[in-house]
């Protein structure tokens, strides 16, 4: 009996030895306590590396590597592993991974690989991988790949993979993947992927998608840049789609009512119409597709004559003189009543260059035509593909033409 003690006894202060010697620190399969030095590992519970431990307010550690549970707060100096599970904040003094879990906050101060989640912020270093999600904000300090989903904001300086925020997403240099943002995605440097926002993206240069409710701005894009109002880049290599306003150095595909695209074309138009329209338009845009908007009178309008027109038009360019046009248009006779004239038409339009400024083309359009109003049946064609007249509503389809001459800046 002796001799089996013995034994045991020796083998329990070899496995303590062993454990001793594999890690920097002492050594507790377990620890329990309400705080520090209130708990089994005593004082110097700070130097201690636990398999697991259950703390009922503070936990205090250097390592842990398998579970931490702390009431209040888990402060892990160095390295933790596993599941960190705290009410209130887990904070790991370099190195994380596994899954922390905190009532406010997760704060790693050097890098976090896994789930982050917590009620408010999420907070970690370089090199971060996997998951956060904050009910306010999450932030990175250097590169992070993954998932970062907030009610708020998501900070990361390096940035690879995907951001969702019910406000705001930044990431720096070197960015990759997909932003929604419900009111503005910011990158410091060039994005490839997709940015989404509510009101505003902005970037360096640009590889993919912005789709903004009003704003993108980009230095050099390479794919499509969409805004409900505004597009603003310096070199486009692809298409700019915005409700009003194109603004570019160069680009080939505007298409917008207005494109100030500096290596593309901007002139005034006065074009005339079957129905009786003379309008002055403002046509811009780049080698293929520019803008229309302009303002005018109709002739044969019985009380408001007052015309205004808005469209889009493609270029197809046959030689350096000739070029075949085709527009897109809608057209409001009567603009400042009560019950206009609405005109929508597809022209088809070949236009010949003369010189240097002047462009002159015309040719046939294809128009459906509608009023609320019966007061201006005169100004519906006679000669007609379609008609849909009642006595609440005028409406029909027809062959019509238009011609025009422009001066280009």
């Amino acid at each position: 009996m002796k001799k089996t003690l013995f034994f045991l006894s020796f083998a329990l202060l070899a496995c303590g030895s062993a454990s001793a010697q594999k890690h920097d620190s002492p050594y507790a399969a377990f620890s329990f306590g309400l705080l520090a030095p209130l708990n089994t590992n005593g004082a110097q519970a700070g130097e201690y590396t636990n398999g697991a431990s259950v703390n009922l307010l503070i936990g205090t550690s250097k390592n842990e590597e398998n579970l931490v549970v702390s009431g209040l707060c888990s402060i892990v100096s160095d390295r933790a592993a596993g599941v960190q599970i705290a009410g209130i904040s887990n904070y790991i003094g370099h190195k994380g991974r596994g899954v922390a879990l905190a009532g406010l906050t997760n704060i790693t101060r050097k890098s976090y690989k896994g789930l982050q989640l917590s009620g408010m912020v999420n907070r970690s270093g370089e090199h971060s991988r996997g998951v956060m999600v904050g009910g306010l904000g999450n932030g990175t300090t250097g590169r992070f790949s993954g998932l970062q989903f907030t009610g708020m904001c998501n900070i990361a300086d390096g940035f690879k993979g995907m951001q969702f925020s019910g406000l705001v997403n930044y990431s720096g240099d070197d960015s990759k993947g997909v932003m929604f943002g419900g009111l503005s995605n910011s990158t410091k440097g060039s994005f490839k992927g997709v940015q989404f926002a509510g009101l505003l993206n902005t970037a360096g240069n640009v590889k993919g998608i912005q789709f903004a409710g009003l704003l993108n701005t980009a230095k050099d894009v390479k794919g499509l840049q969409f805004a409900g109002l505004v597009n603003v880049a310096e070199e486009v290599k692809g298409v700019q789609f915005a409700v009003l306003v194109n603004v570019a150095e160069e680009s080939d595909f505007p298409i917008g009512i207005v494109n100030i695209i500096e290596e593309g074309e901007k002139g005034i138009a006065l074009t005339y119409d079957m129905l009786g329209n003379a309008v002055v338009s403002f046509r811009s845009g780049g080698k293929y597709t520019y803008g229309i908007l302009g303002v005018g009178y109709n002739h044969k309008a019985g009380g408001n004559g007052i015309t205004t027109e808005a469209g889009y038009g493609i270029h197809i360019p046959v030689c350096k003189w000739f070029e075949l046009n085709n527009e897109f248009k809608a057209t409001t006779i009567g603009a400042s009543s009560s019950l206009p004239v609405l005109n929508f038409g597809y022209l088809f339009a070949p236009s010949f260059r003369i010189g240097k400024h002047y462009n002159l083309f015309g040719g046939v359009s294809f128009n459906y035509m509608m009023s609320q109003g019966t007061d201006d049946i005169d100004l519906f064609p006679e000669n007609h593909l379609w008609t849909g007249h009642t006595d609440k509503i005028l409406q029909q389809t027809y062959i019509g033409y238009q011609a025009g001459l422009q001066f280009i800046f």
